[in-house]
């Protein structure tokens, strides 16, 4: 009569180890992250296992599964939820009491522990841009300001349509807003747009907006909805009028001195210097003032 058997005890990893650290690193705030571990039972007996401490878990951390049963050489994996509405730092401890089938005394205790950071993003900016009235070919420049109040950075990017890019130009079109982590005061970053037309232009309601995209780098995902800036200007040349456009004397005596008047009419936005000259002799060259 042969007679063999096998000593063994129960034996769990967590992802194949002994101990486990979880962690969702930096979450927005009310974002929904899932992450898994995995307990396997590495030893030939039906082992018995359960997480002390998750009926004390903050309402920020939810575990789809707390207690269980493994067959030796079976898995059993373990979501973990976590979604905060409130910026914290999240560190909680968690121990894996693993026990054979019976229920006697726990073979061994495994340390588990979940950290997740939740932080918002406070971000303000110019909401709108007037470049008002400015000659065409003539440069005028407005400054988008973009002030970043939460810890971390946050990244921006420009976007605009055809038409508008004609007409702007946006310096620069992306970068990166400083946190206020291990700074006193939040930082603000000048965005610098210039608006030139070479043509009679108006920005109207079809050309009116810049998109601003903020990202939060690490996960490249957006902090906020697309952002419009309005903006309204107009390009226009100089005009003006004379009246009338001909001068006719009719006929004159000999040495006989006649006057008759015209008007130069500025009918445009902008002031305007003048200079009459003769047609025949052209403009005279600009001659330098004297010194004294």
């Amino acid at each position: 009569l042969e007679v063999s058997a096998i000593g063994s005890r129960p034996d769990i990893t967590i992802d194949g180890k002994k101990d486990c650290v979880l962690d969702f690193g930096r979450l927005l705030l009310r974002r929904n992250e899932m992450r898994t571990v995995t307990l396997k039972n590495v030893s030939a007996l039906q082992s018995r296992w359960k997480l002390v401490g998750a009926e004390k878990l903050p309402p920020e951390l939810r575990l789809d599964v707390t207690s269980g049963v493994l067959q030796p050489g079976a898995s059993q994996e373990i979501t973990v939820t976590f979604e905060s509405e409130r910026a914290n730092t999240f560190n909680v401890p968690l121990k894996l009491e693993v026990g054979d089938s019976e229920g006697s005394a726990p073979a061994e205790t495994l340390p588990l522990t979940l950290k997740a950071e939740a932080h918002d993003v406070v971000l303000e900016w110019t909401k709108a841009l007037d470049f008002k009235t400015v000659r065409v070919g003539e440069a005028k420049k407005e400054t988008i300001k973009l002030l970043n109040k939460g810890p971390y950075e946050v990244a921006f990017q420009f976007r605009m349509s055809k038409k508008l890019a004609d007409v702007l130009t946006i310096t620069p079109m992306e970068g990166t807003l400083r946190g206020m982590q291990g700074f006193k005061d939040a930082a603000v970053t000048q965005v610098e747009v210039v608006f030139r037309s070479d043509k009679e232009t108006t920005i109207g309601k079809k050309l009116s907006e810049l998109e601003v995209s903020f990202i939060e780098p690490t996960l490249k995902e957006l902090v906020y909805p697309v952002q419009r800036i309005h903006v309204a200007g107009e390009a226009l040349f100089n005009k003006f009028q004379i009246k009338p456009m001909h001068i006719n004397f009719g006929p004159c005596l000999y040495k006989q001195k006649k006057q008759a008047t015209f008007d130069v009419v500025n009918t445009g936005c902008f002031e305007i210097k003048y200079k009459l000259f003769s047609l025949k002799e052209g403009l005279a060259p600009k001659t330098e003032a004297a010194p004294e």
